[in-house]
């Protein structure tokens, strides 16, 4: 089967991305969220849009390749 997108490519460098942003995940969290308060409201609500979506389906993705090396 074959991708429409690039994501996998895409998520190995937006976790580069986060590695570089601070050394630990509660330090990357609070530099994001740092760097996104100072940003226009107009351009908050289109990355809130953002991070809901990516969200929602990373955690379900997660969750089924999980299940899929379990079952495998």
């Amino acid at each position: 089967m074959r991708s429409k997108s690039d994501f996998w490519l895409v998520l190995h460098q937006l976790a580069g991305e986060l590695q570089r942003e601070a050394d630990n995940n509660t330090d990357r969290v609070l530099q994001l969220a740092e760097l996104h308060d100072a940003l226009p409201e107009a351009t908050k609500a289109v990355n809130g849009e953002d991070l809901e979506l990516v969200s929602e389906v990373l955690y379900r993705l997660r969750t089924e390749c999980r299940s899929n090396v379990v079952a495998g």
